[in-house]
């Protein structure tokens, strides 16, 4: 009111004229903007339901968020009786639809705020309910934990294979698995939250890091498989002349430290041990390759390689001349001769 006398005081027609026209459309929008908001929030109330656990938790959190607007309502239905009472006090005249929005704003705050107070009060006497349901899912949940880690002790996933379609299998699998694992960390995490927002102990589970851990180990395992059996059948199927070594070799270099790690991690899982030891024979293979792909070799030089061969001829422009040809004639084993 101070703001406004001064105001008064330089200009007294153009301020009372800005009010009558700012006033009562600012409170009327304000009012609107809050009935609006308050008839969301009946509709949301009227039609919660507590089917489960998890809807009566997010019903609760709902209700006390929106309790909490109760100051926030009840500050615009001040701000706006001050700045009707001003116009009032000026002898302004005070449009009658904002008298009516506000005693409907008024009564619709009134009524939706017991509304939410009484639901809060309806959902309290349900606790003792849920949280006895929170401690009956503990040992379920226990139970599915160890299921899962028994699902990553099959004996196909540590079996060594070469066959496309088991691989494809064993990947399928875990990521089949990981789904799964997925789903119940989700729903442990909810648990948690469930038990934290009624100030209940969260719950942990030993065995939570050996699952995760081994689960990562397992799928980074065969689709290390998968993904190098793909690259390996490319690379054998490439013309010797055409065999990038240096890409190669970086590429060998990568899946080295994978199945390294993997294999150092899971020492007793065959298909690890087989994986590194795929990977080290392409490795061997290498400085063969970069020998006979060199450009200096003389048909003398030739001679004594295919002597070496055990009579087998490597010819480099022929088309069926490719890195499958040269592994089926082991020419890593024959390296140091070579």
């Amino acid at each position: 009111r101070k703001v406004i006398k001064e105001y008064l005081t330089k200009s007294p027609f153009e301020c009372i004229e800005k009010i009558k026209e700012i006033f009562p459309k600012y409170t009327y929008d304000k009012m609107e903007s809050m009935i609006t908001e308050l008839k969301f929030i009946f509709d949301v109330v009227t039609n919660m339901e507590y089917r489960n656990l998890d809807e009566y938790v997010d019903n609760m959190i709902y209700l006390k968020e929106k309790k909490t607007k109760d100051i926030e309502f009840s500050e615009v239905l001040v701000k706006c009786s001050e700045l009707h009472q001003i116009m009032k006090d000026y002898s302004m005249q005070l449009p009658h639809k904002n008298e009516l929005k506000y005693k409907e704003t008024h009564k619709q705050y009134d009524y939706v705020m017991k509304k939410v107070t009484d639901a809060i009060y309806t959902g309290e006497n349900k606790e003792p309910t849920y949280r006895r349901d929170l401690e009956n899912i503990m040992p379920l949940y226990k139970k599915e934990l160890s299921e899962l880690i028994e699902a990553l002790e099959i004996k196909e996933l540590g079996r060594a294979t070469t066959d496309t379609e088991a691989i494809k299998e064993q990947v399928k699998y875990l990521s089949d698995l990981g789904l799964r694992y997925d789903d119940f960390k989700k729903r442990v995490i909810k648990m948690n939250e469930n038990r934290d927002f009624m100030q209940m102990d969260p719950v942990r589970y030993d065995d939570w890091d050996d699952l995760r851990d081994i689960f990562n180990l397992m799928k980074g395992l065969w689709d290390g498989i998968a993904n190098w059996e793909d690259l390996k059948l490319k690379w054998v199927e490439t013309q010797f002349k055409e065999i990038n070594v240096e890409e190669m070799l970086k590429e060998i270099e990568n899946y080295m430290v994978i199945s390294s790690k993997i294999q150092h991690q899971l020492e007793r899982n065959e298909a690890a041990k087989e994986f590194q030891k795929r990977v080290m024979e392409m490795k061997l293979t290498i400085p063969v390759v970069s020998c006979l792909r060199n450009d200096n070799l003389r048909e003398r030089h030739w001679d004594e390689i295919t002597e070496v061969l055990d009579g087998a001829r490597i010819d480099k422009n022929a088309p069926e001349c490719t890195l499958g040809f040269l592994l089926d004639m082991k020419v890593n084993e024959k390296k140091d001769q070579l």
